[in-house]
């Protein structure tokens, strides 16, 4: 029986082991950086034949970071007939390079003016890298209307959105030369992913709690 005792007292303690170490090292979703706070100086409108791209890089991180979501600020729409995008690309020798995963969740009406959520769950980020975040209108005649802020060439928050800015007549197939106009209003939040090794730490207290648990019963 004592010995029942004994590993019944083990398995009590142990999700509270295991939590506290989980959230050690888990992060919870913030705002890593944002032009949003900035005033707004014009619009720079979207549609089929003028897609727009906004670049940004990441901070350092073991795991490098999962991205969450973006707010969009938007001014009123001159045409509203949807299927309107964002989405986040890799950088190739300072424009967009490939689009990584889907595109942003949220609407494809942008119409009325205010700020917008898109969201994300599959978007893996690593640490100390460019990205673009490009927006568009796939198919239509929409029109839609990003704000872009007086010209504040770089932000930096734990990301840094450098100030490069470009767009695309073509769908994506050729980007205009950039240049250091002031960017889109939007934030970006993410959580960073804890490095694999930290991970080792639940493995490294289980272990040791069996280690004791068969201390123990030898001393019975």
């Amino acid at each position: 029986m004592p010995r029942i005792a004994t590993i019944r007292r083990w398995l009590g303690i142990l999700p509270i082991i295991l939590g506290l170490v989980v959230g050690a090292n888990a992060t919870a979703q913030m705002t890593m950086v944002s032009s949003l706070d900035q005033p707004m100086r014009n619009v720079d409108p979207v549609a089929t034949d003028s897609w727009i791209a906004d670049k940004f890089t990441t901070s350092d991180s073991s795991g490098g970071f999962d991205l969450t979501s973006a707010t969009i600020q938007f001014s009123a729409a001159d045409v509203d007939d949807g299927n309107y995008f964002a989405a986040i690309y890799t950088d190739d020798s300072d424009v967009p390079g490939v689009q990584i995963g889907s595109a942003l969740s949220g609407t494809l009406f942008p119409a009325t003016a205010g700020r917008y959520i898109f969201t994300t769950s599959g978007i893996h980020l690593n640490a100390n890298t460019s990205y673009w975040l490009v927006e568009g209108v796939t198919t239509g005649d929409s029109v839609y209307n990003p704000d872009y802020e007086i010209a504040t060439p770089s932000i930096t928050d734990v990301w840094t959105i450098t100030g490069r800015y470009t767009f695309s007549a073509d769908a994506a197939a050729t980007w205009a030369p950039v240049n250091a106009d002031g960017p889109v209003m939007y934030s970006l939040q993410a959580q960073a992913v804890p490095e694999p090794a930290e991970f080792g730490l639940i493995g490294g207290v289980v272990g040791l709690m069996a280690v004791f648990a068969s201390r123990r019963r030898w001393k019975k």
